[in-house]
């Protein structure tokens, strides 16, 4: 056994967060996402530890903690960045319908490669199947910088809706029994609860941050989201609708419905603490991706990618995910096909759900090399896809150089109106009068 050195931990730990920060620096030059490259770190680490005979174990317990640490923190900064008003409710429709869908239809077909290959049973096939089938809004809001605000808006939501959805249903396959209409209308129940716990909670929250003056208020929401969310998981109620509510709450308190509350809070003091929380959910969140990727990417050996079972298993999956999303956006969408396809990376939240799946339902049929190569993979579609199949005029550059031109468009026709309007003689100055 290796002794625990805490200087060494102490480096090691410093190192990460470092090249963690590198790795950021080197996306937003290439659009290769961080966690590719995380995960790839954790991978080197792990053979090079082999090869020096100084391989440790870490626990799976462990890396779930961090998974559930990074989900609630992604989330809420997720939420953090999206404006909702009256404008935006056909897109939210919109990407509402497609998390449904596509998350549906890629259970479905993930279940029946799953049953096909591996040969389980239909509701085992299906539960391994539901942390397979949802998208990863960590890896999504992080890769989606350069898009315009409409796209980065419809994927966000997507995402975010996709994490709780996949989530609500993963939760009623581990809950055994079958389906019946008991059961749907307790998850029912349960979300409409959520729902109202989470805008009380949310308010609370709000005016917590607007009325307490001490200065580290903001650590302090952390740990009350956290606690929410703990208590709701222990009561099967999808309280991960408090993390994302709370955000939005509190990003657009300023909107015109929120009006009668002003009085009570001023949205001045309630702007200056989102700001705050904006930070420190940024900064946490980053720590937090640092260590959970490249963890998981330490747990894995490679060499079972040499297993031909998991190279089968996990390219179908993967072919079957980007062929659900095609047939919705191809059919329903049209307009928003590309990027977007691309755009279906699997991570945090399919790892987290991938170990909690229940010791009775586990069986050594389904492998983890099945989950790494399907997180690999279709980081590296989203890669390739960012990289080479992004229309131009869906870019955030070519966006911010429209709004330009038309801003300079309109100062250009208040002056020509502003001209038109002077009385004639004195629209110029003579030369030597001493008008400036």
């Amino acid at each position: 056994m290796i002794e625990f050195d805490v200087y060494l931990a102490i480096t090691a730990l410093s190192v990460l967060v470092i090249c963690s920060y590198v790795f950021q620096l080197i996306s937003t030059k290439t659009r290769i996402p961080t966690v590719l490259m995380l995960l790839l770190l954790g991978v080197g680490i792990r053979e090079l530890l082999t090869s020096l005979d100084r391989h440790v174990e870490v626990p799976l317990d462990f890396i779930q903690f961090f998974g559930v640490l990074g989900l609630i923190l992604i989330l809420l900064e997720a939420g953090l960045d999206l404006n909702v008003s009256r404008r935006k409710l056909p897109l939210v429709r919109r990407a509402t319908a497609s998390a449904l869908f596509v998350l549906a239809i890629s259970i479905t077909g993930i279940a029946a490669v799953v049953h096909g290959l591996l040969d389980l049973p239909w509701l085992t096939s299906f539960v391994y199947a539901a942390p397979l089938a949802v998208i990863s809004s960590t890896i999504v809001a992080s890769s989606i910088g350069y898009l315009s605000e409409d796209k980065r808006e419809f994927l966000t939501y997507e995402s975010a809706l996709s994490d709780i959805f996949g989530i609500l249903l993963f939760n009623v396959l581990v809950a055994g029994g079958g389906f019946s209409i008991g059961l749907v209308a307790l998850n029912v129940g349960s979300i409409a609860l959520a729902l109202v716990v989470s805008v009380i909670v949310s308010v609370l929250l709000v005016v917590l941050l607007a009325k307490v003056k001490v200065h580290i208020k903001a650590f302090l929401i952390h740990p009350v989201l956290m606690l929410v969310y703990a208590l709701g998981h222990l009561f099967n109620t999808p309280t991960l609708l408090t993390v994302l509510i709370f955000g939005l709450i509190i990003n657009n308190w300023g909107q015109s419905r929120h009006r009668p509350l002003h009085r009570y809070l001023d949205p001045g003091s309630v702007e200056r603490a989102t700001e705050t929380i904006k930070s420190v959910t940024s900064e946490s969140a980053f720590l937090v991706r640092t260590v959970f990727f490249t963890l998981f990417g330490y747990t894995i050996d490679v060499r079972v990618l040499g297993d031909g079972r998991v190279v089968a298993v996990g390219a179908a999956i993967v072919a079957t995910i980007f062929a659900a999303r095609y047939v919705y956006l191809r059919i329903f969408v049209r307009h928003h096909v590309l990027p977007e396809l691309f755009f279906a990376p699997r991570g945090l939240v399919t790892v987290v759900l991938f170990y909690s799946i229940p010791a009775s339902m586990t069986v050594n049929a389904f492998s983890d090399g099945i989950v790494f190569f399907v997180v690999v993979a279709t980081t590296l579609v989203m890669t390739v896809g960012s990289l080479w199949f992004t229309p131009r005029e869906a870019t955030r550059r070519v966006e911010d150089a429209r709004s330009a031109r038309e801003g300079e468009g309109a100062l250009a026709a208040r002056a020509g109106e502003d001209g038109e309007g002077e009385p004639a003689g004195v629209s110029a100055a003579a030369p030597g009068t001493g008008r400036a």
